[in-house]
């Protein structure tokens, strides 16, 4: 069965009972469900679902008998399974929110969104922020678009704020300074003592 056509669309299938709107997000739910428990995955997913003995059902290579089964993709959610430890069958398998699915298990976790798959810590440190905080947000049930952004929901102010962040020109520490440095042609140094250090590397030059 042939999943994509030559443009790389998913193709419908003839006789499919699937039909409406999240048709081709169980195409592709169905699909990357197979790449990632075969062989032929790529090294990253491998080591996580292939090598550790997580494999598909025989009844779910076939596409008409997964959706009998689990029905469409509802918006919203992601194929996950109860037990991390068995593959996916009907038995151990369930539409998860991006809450469950995350708080399944632990950091090691792996998350399914937008077509990359990625443990919390993976996707902390693809966006920037700390595990804990990438955890808090899902813990709190903040949608993954919204969570899985450096600068969650920061204010217009907040966002100014942090583009004048920069580094101290003594110890090399990442700061903000205030408004009014900025506008007397200060704010290079993070705090007094690197401020005084400064100005004694300056008159040691000047001597």
């Amino acid at each position: 069965m042939k999943s994509r056509d030559r443009n790389g669309q998913f193709k419908p299938l003839s006789g499919s009972p699937v039909t409406g709107t999240f048709d081709k997000r169980t195409r592709r739910t169905h699909y990357q469900m197979i790449r990632r428990c075969s062989e032929n995955a790529d090294e990253y997913t491998r080591k996580y679902y292939f090598d550790k003995g997580i494999r598909v059902c025989d009844r779910w290579m076939i596409y008409e008998n997964f959706v009998a089964d689990m029905g469409n993709a509802p918006d919203g959610f992601t194929l996950g399974r109860i037990d991390g430890s068995k593959g996916y069958c009907p038995e151990n398998c369930r539409w998860e929110t991006w809450v469950q699915q995350a708080n399944n298990v632990s950091r090691n976790r792996i998350i399914h969104f937008d077509g990359q798959s990625h443990t919390v810590t993976e996707w902390a440190r693809i966006i920037g922020i700390k595990p804990n905080t990438l955890e808090y947000r899902i813990v709190r049930g903040i949608t993954p678009e919204r969570a899985l952004k450096p600068s969650m929901g920061a204010t217009p102010a907040q966002t100014k704020m942090v583009s004048r962040q920069r580094n101290c020109l003594v110890c090399g520490k990442a700061f903000i300074p205030r408004l009014g440095q900025l506008r007397a042609g200060h704010g290079k140094y993070c705090s007094q003592e690197c401020n005084g250090k400064a100005k004694t590397l300056k008159c040691r030059l000047a001597a």
